[in-house]
């Protein structure tokens, strides 16, 4: 009962400032599993905007389809992300610290706004990078044999990859 209190309490503070929260208090208040126990998912949160979720500890977390509408950090590595699907996400303000993309799905995706992203689309599943905005993500490798249907791309990804200022020559 009093664990539930002090919940109920940072969700007070929570919503009128930011907040920094323990991890095991940050994980509870947050994120909850499924009803198979395969995966977390964030709760709804109408507070969310306003935590600082840079120490948010997770495993297995459903990412499918979120939009990180927050105001301060997330860091990800996607390799802990349920069954590495990225799909149709927004990580703006998300910090991806370097860590490897090998193996996600990534289509439908924005990087606009991230920061840490290097992504090499010859070990994206399926090589699929499409509809994905890459603006603000570095390149690591070319787009040769890749879906790009619909792919955004800014000049700093551009300048970055002399293959990639290569591939878009060849399509133009």
């Amino acid at each position: 009962m009093q664990k539930n209190n002090k919940v109920e309490s940072f969700k007070k503070e929570a919503k009128n400032n930011k907040i920094k929260l323990p991890s095991y208090i940050l994980s509870e208040l947050i994120l909850e599993y499924d009803v198979d126990g395969e995966y977390y998912r964030f709760k709804d949160s109408d507070f969310l905007y306003d935590i600082d979720l840079t120490d948010l500890k997770y495993y297995n977390l459903y990412a499918e389809d979120i939009k990180f509408l927050i105001k301060y950090g997330i860091v990800i590595d996607p390799q802990k992300i349920y069954e590495r699907n990225l799909s149709n996400c927004d990580f703006n303000k998300a910090d991806f610290n370097g860590n490897s993309f090998d193996g996600c799905c990534i289509n439908k995706s924005s990087f606009k706004g991230s920061k840490g992203a290097k992504i090499n689309p010859q070990k994206i599943l399926y090589k699929d990078c499409s509809y994905v905005d890459f603006t603000d993500a570095e390149i690591i490798d070319s787009f040769e044999g890749c879906n790009i249907v619909g792919m955004v791309t800014s000049e700093l990804v551009e300048e970055n990859s002399k293959k990639v200022k290569t591939l878009y020559k060849n399509i133009k």
